[in-house]
């Protein structure tokens, strides 16, 4: 992603690919929790540190970085394209109630992970010795 910060509303999928890459390269990915994946993205491109703010100063600052109070209706919207920034507002309404869901959030908008690397690697372990 370089040495610039980027908004997560800049972010292309090659600067998550990286992100992701160097995740798993170091195996944190298969060690962490979604909060810590969630954070490791958000350190790099928030203006706060993550693993340092309480959940509440996170959120403010997330819903800052992605313009969420500037996704507001626009009368000259197309109504799919409304019906859709909707949604994803009531999916961010949500997300935002709670420090876990939150991060599932972060994961799974940015990264398509629906459930923890790590649980998917120790299922896998798991299943190979039973056999």
């Amino acid at each position: 992603m370089g040495d610039k910060k980027k908004t997560l509303n800049e972010v292309t999928a090659g600067d998550l690919s990286e992100i992701f890459e160097n995740l798993r390269k170091d195996g944190f990915i298969f060690r962490a929790d979604f909060s810590q994946i969630s954070k490791r993205l958000l350190k790099g491109c928030l203006s706060i540190n993550p693993f340092s703010e309480d959940f509440q100063t996170l959120v403010i600052s997330y819903l800052e970085h992605i313009e969420f109070d500037k996704k507001r209706e626009d009368k000259f919207e197309d109504e799919i394209f409304k019906d859709f920034r909707n949604e994803e507002r009531k999916r961010i309404l949500a997300a935002i109630e709670n420090e876990k869901d939150f991060h599932k959030y972060i994961c799974k908008n940015y990264f398509d992970l629906k459930r923890e690397p790590k649980e998917e690697l120790l299922e896998a372990f798991n299943k190979s010795s039973n056999l």
